[in-house]
């Protein structure tokens, strides 16, 4: 078996962290991790050693001394290590590695670069908010120093696989990864009214060729619902069918502020009805995308699920993600957990696609206040098709592809976001279509 040993005073994080890695490279047997009186993490299996020195947590410490700005690093290293085919991240201790015939000691705090990753504890400690009271992106190491794009905790469980072969210990085959297109279904019509043409018209200024378009299609919608440009289910669902991906839908349930909550339909009503029975009758999924004020407001998620749960005749419902990408580390997730849920998939800058948790895995929550581990995974959102973001179409194509081959390079799971009003023209399905096929 494999042991190893890890300092008490940070054992619950680091025993995290470790099974979070582990579970990277797809170790799911059990390992003997105990506490000791030490400053290292120590990895045994034969007649070897593995050793990370700890230069984060520290003995006597605590979540309140720990989790402060002055601990945010200011600078980021990296080291190239034995056994490693890329350099990797070292936010803490040194870029050092020491190399004996029975062990390899480096003195870069693998782990503590790891946890600041995933629990996002860098969120608690800054303090400042954007204007929908959001961690301010821009303040974020990995955005201020550009590697959102990498998963770096990816990287870090690599290269323990390769110290685990090393040490004599043998790793299992890591499956393929698992890339999944989601749906906001944030409304459902375009033209809801007179007024939304002649703000279309008003924008469209000189373009007559648009406003002709737009004009034939309010007067086709109005006879027919299911014409409405953002009435796109059908072409969704046979494009998935066609290639046999499976999806999640996220409905919303409730209109809490009409400034944010702009749905369009309710869940009872029968276009709805039919919609959800014909997604749920392909095989796909459906989850609740909450109202903006949820992440919250935990009277407020718990009657929204309730009506979600009705809306889908007692169907199991596990999956959420917050409207506007509205999370707090850890507090959401205390929220969501209480109300049954145990599948997140919120964690992403809405203008910063990439790795917020620096994780292409499917991986738990860990409450680094309460210091414990809860029982609601975040699948990891790394990237998405809207119109809020003002990047040309092609970039958000070639960014999806790109960030989902780095998923399945590293074998892992996570998902990417294309709202069913951004298939509104040809020129966005093509592009749907493409990275479809790409994934």
């Amino acid at each position: 078996m494999l042991r190893i040993e890890i300092p008490h005073f940070a054992f619950e994080e680091i025993a995290y962290t470790i099974r979070t890695l582990l579970n990277c490279i797809n170790v799911k047997e059990e390992v003997d991790m105990v506490a000791f009186e030490g400053n290292k993490t120590t990895f045994y299996f034969s007649d070897k050693y593995f050793s990370i020195e700890n230069h984060f947590f520290q003995e006597g410490g605590s979540p309140e001394t720990w989790y402060q700005m002055a601990n945010i690093p200011t600078q980021i290293k990296y080291f190239k290590p034995t056994f490693c085919e890329e350099s990797l991240l070292v936010l803490f201790g040194e870029a050092i590695e020491t190399k004996e015939t029975s062990g390899i000691k480096i003195k870069a705090d693998l782990i503590a670069t790891a946890f600041f990753m995933l629990s996002r504890w860098e969120e608690y400690a800054e303090k400042r908010k954007d204007e929908h009271g959001r961690f301010l992106a821009e303040a974020a190491l990995s955005v201020k120093h550009n590697f959102i794009q990498i998963p770096i905790v990816n990287q870090i469980a690599s290269y323990l696989r390769e110290i685990f072969t090393w040490l004599g210990y043998e790793c299992p085959e890591q499956s393929t990864g698992q890339m999944t297109m989601t749906f906001d279904i944030d409304y459902v019509y375009k033209w809801k009214s007179i007024k939304n043409l002649g703000g279309a018209i008003l924008r469209n200024g000189l373009n007559f060729s648009q406003s002709f378009g737009d004009l034939s299609s309010f007067a086709q919608s109005k006879n027919d619902k299911s014409l409405d440009p953002y009435f796109s289910f059908d072409f969704i669902l046979e494009a998935l069918s066609n290639r046999q991906q499976k999806a999640v839908f996220y409905f919303k349930s409730e209109i809490e502020q009409h400034i944010f909550d702009d749905a369009d339909y309710e869940l009872q009503d029968a276009n709805i009805q039919i919609i959800i029975q014909n997604i749920l009758k392909e095989g796909h999924q459906i989850g609740l995308h909450p109202s903006y004020a949820s992440f919250h407001k935990p009277g407020l998620l718990a009657k929204e699920k309730n009506k979600m749960h009705n809306a889908l005749h007692g169907k199991p419902l596990v999956k959420v993600r917050q409207h506007f990408l509205r999370i707090q580390f850890p507090e959401t997730f205390h929220l969501l957990q209480n109300e049954g849920f145990t599948e997140d998939s919120s964690s992403m800058y809405t203008h910063f696609s990439g790795f917020r948790n620096g994780v292409a895995n499917r991986f738990n929550v860990f409450d680094f206040l309460s210091r414990k581990e809860l029982q609601i995974s975040i699948i990891p959102l790394i990237s998405m098709m809207s119109v809020s973001r003002s990047i040309p179409l092609a970039g958000v194509v070639s960014e999806m592809i790109e960030l989902s081959r780095k998923v399945q390079k590293y074998h892992g799971e996570a998902n990417l976001l294309w709202h069913n009003s951004d298939l509104d023209t040809l020129e966005k399905q093509e592009a749907f279509i493409s990275v479809l096929d790409a994934i």
